[in-house]
């Protein structure tokens, strides 16, 4: 036994005899009362740590819950006064706790000391009997129960006091697992009166279910082998139908000549902190609003299905789900009816899914789906099923019907999938692309299609930390000219570039849209003001120096707060600064727009509307926006001399921009016959390939 267990000759004194005797520790005298067998060995089998003790407070005998609490102390806890256990200041309240009236109860916290840690407690003080003089001292994590009633003297009554103290079932059986004993709370817990059980077969009283069988009944193991302690958890059946969890510990009881007289099980229920166990592990796992698996384990079930994949190889579908509908539900009637739609829609997708299919709510509006051990063939079609019950499903809330349509991406698991991340990755990627292609359609990644494009922007994430943590970007600029004199420079707009491994320079296009999608525009946006500033502040030329600005920055104050900081230590007249914006970002964060030019604009700052014209709103958000200039979008300029419709719309928005007391830039221009049909419209400046390409910034302030 280990050297914090009871010494063994100690507890088995304190079961053995027709009635028990009680040693102290070391043999020193015999306690001159007895207690009962029943209460001793249902002391020393409790799993709550308690301890006897003397008329002198100290301590006769630990349970072995009580011995594994205290470890291994430089002293024993045998033959110690109780208050030294604890904090010097608990110390007088215990021993005035101590003059307690026989059969009642004193509760009081209390802080074991423990070395040099303490640890709250629940001290809990009880004299069992009348006449043998002794203190039973329990330790609870949490209150005890209320005062103890009287009962009577004798054997009997001492057992049945120093049983009442137990928090647990207790049941005495005699050697042929016959019930002659049983505390109250062995009564709640069986649902048997006391006086129905006695005389009943244990295993009818306290009926014990086990995967291992019958034969598992720790009573019944006792009382043929004379275990002396055997712990085991179990679901217990109860005479009205509950149905419980219970921890159980028995002992055998043993006459004086070693011949077994019965036994002894004591049961806490722990069914509630079981259930409590159960409903953490299920919020672990399952989202709280829909009730389908959360991102972490769908996760884990798509990395174990790749495993299998790899060990049988076997093929799985993997699918990236997006509603189409959500945010309008969403911003429109609130998070009440967004949440209500999101159940409504998991409800649908699950009716129309196997039952061994994994289904997930992965955040926001967004869903995953494993189909495990099918093949795309087959796994296709089962999708199609999904948009198709989603398309007719359709979400009413406060008298308004929303359809529910969804977009979705699909990549399938192979032994040939490198990792789980790359698999989701490309799932996501197929599922915008779905989107891109007009919604409520499935799109499967391949090698060489869009979602893999999306994909290899993750790997132009790295490139660009590293990009900003070595310096490797570079600034270039285009000139702006009036439209009437084509040699006179009026505006530069400065582009960000970013160098290779080898010193090229790559395209915009590789690493914007990785930005962008990940969230490092607003990194890349201080890179461009400082640079810029760096460089302008060198010049005084009297032209405008366009920057251009993200639609991420412009809802960030810090951004802003570091603009106008920087705009100050860098000494660059505020009138040479334009900030260029584009207008789906303007739209999109509008209220933050008008906050960023309004305070750039009382230092002299100018601002443009960039790309003006993509957007379905645009002339009716202009008035909102105080800003200098308007850059036609380039896909009307390029096109305006083969299509009417576009040169009416290069027309109409010179016009407005006029009538507001707007410049107007067009982009794009690429030849000098559009730039004679620009100027004949009207537009002021033009900008272009047929202007000038883009040069590196660097060269522009060496010159």
């Amino acid at each position: 036994m280990p050297p914090h267990r009871l010494n063994p000759a100690a507890s088995r004194a304190a079961v053995t005899g027709d009635r028990g005797e009680l040693r102290l520790a070391g043999g020193a005298g015999v306690y001159s009362e007895r207690l009962g067998a029943f209460f001793l060995s249902a002391f020393r089998l409790s799993a709550l740590p308690a301890a006897l003790l003397d008329t002198d407070r100290r301590i006769l005998c630990v349970n072995d819950a009580m011995a594994a609490l205290l470890g291994v102390p430089e002293l024993p806890p045998q033959g110690r006064k109780l208050e030294e256990l604890f904090d010097y200041n608990d110390r007088e309240p215990i021993l005035a706790a101590m003059a307690l009236p026989v059969d009642r109860r004193c509760e009081l916290d209390v802080r074991l000391q423990l070395g040099s840690l303490t640890r709250p407690h629940r001290l809990v003080l009880t004299r069992p009997s009348p006449d043998a003089g002794c203190l039973v001292a329990e330790l609870h994590e949490r209150r005890g129960e209320s005062s103890l009633a009287a009962t009577g003297g004798g054997q009997a009554g001492y057992s049945a006091i120093g049983l009442a103290l137990m928090r647990e079932g207790v049941i005495e059986t005699d050697e042929q697992g016959l019930v002659v004993g049983m505390n109250e709370r062995a009564e709640e817990l069986t649902g048997w009166p006391r006086a129905r059980a006695l005389g009943q077969t244990h295993e009818r009283v306290l009926r014990l279910m086990s995967p291992e069988g019958p034969s598992r009944n720790p009573v019944r193991l006792c009382l043929q082998g004379g275990a002396a302690r055997i712990s085991s958890e179990h679901q217990s059946l109860t005479r009205d139908g509950r149905r419980l969890n219970l921890r159980c510990s028995a002992g055998a009881l043993l006459r004086a000549d070693g011949d077994i007289s019965g036994a002894v099980v004591v049961f806490e229920d722990y069914t509630r902190m079981s259930l409590l166990s159960e409903e953490l592990a299920y919020r672990s796992t399952h989202d709280p609003i829909t009730g389908l698996l959360n991102r972490d384990e769908f996760e884990r079930r798509v990395n174990l299905a790749l495993a299998r994949s790899r060990s049988e190889g076997s093929e799985h579908l993997l699918c990236y789900i997006d509603l189409d509908q959500f945010k309008v539900v969403n911003d429109v009637h609130g998070h009440f009816a967004g949440d209500e739609m999101l159940r409504q829609i998991a409800g649908v997708f699950r009716a129309s899914l196997r039952p061994e299919d994994a289904l997930a709510r992965l955040g926001g509006d967004e869903f995953g789906v494993l189909l495990e051990n099918i093949r795309v063939s087959e796994g296709m079609p089962l999708l199609e099923s999904l948009l198709e019950a989603a398309s007719n499903n359709r979400f009413v809330w406060e008298g308004q019907s929303f359809g529910t349509t969804a977009s979705m991406g699909a990549v399938t698991l192979n032994p040939r999938t490198p990792d789980s991340s790359r698999a989701m990755s490309l799932a996501d990627a197929a599922c915008h692309a779905a989107k891109e292609d007009g919604r409520n359609r499935v799109r499967l990644a391949e090698d060489n299609d869009e979602a893999a494009r999306r994909y290899n922007q993750m790997s132009m994430v790295a490139r660009i930390n590293r990009a900003l943590d070595h310096n490797q970007f570079s600034l270039y600029y285009e000139d702006v000219v009036r439209a009437d004199a084509l040699g006179e420079v009026v505006y530069r707009e400065l582009l960000l570039r970013i160098r290779g491994e080898r010193g090229e320079i790559q395209p915009p296009a590789e690493f914007i849209a990785a930005a962008e999608r990940y969230y490092m525009m607003s990194a890349l946006d201080r890179w461009v003001v400082n640079a810029a500033l760096d460089g302008i502040a060198w010049r005084n030329d009297g032209i405008i120096y366009a920057l251009n600005i993200s639609g991420l920055s412009l809802g960030d104050r810090r951004f802003l707060d570091y603009v106008v900081d920087r705009i100050h230590e860098s000494g660059v007249m505020p009138q040479q600064l334009c900030f260029e914006i584009t207008e789906t970002a303007a739209i999109t964060h509008l209220s933050e727009a008008r906050a960023f030019i309004e305070r750039l604009a009382e230092l002299g700052c100018r601002f443009a509307l960039d790309d003006f014209g993509s957007g379905m709103a645009s002339f009716s958000y202009l008035r909102n926006l105080p800003v200098h200039y308007l850059k036609i979008d380039g896909s009307f300029v390029r096109s305006m001399q083969a299509n009417r419709l576009d040169r009416g719309m290069v027309e109409a928005i010179n016009r407005i921009g006029h009538d507001m007391g707007l410049k107007t830039i067009a982009e794009h221009v690429e030849d000098q016959e559009l730039v004679d049909a620009l100027r004949g419209i009207g537009v002021d400046w033009v900008q272009g390939h047929a202007i000038s390409k883009a040069r590196p910034f660097e060269e522009l302030l060496g010159g």
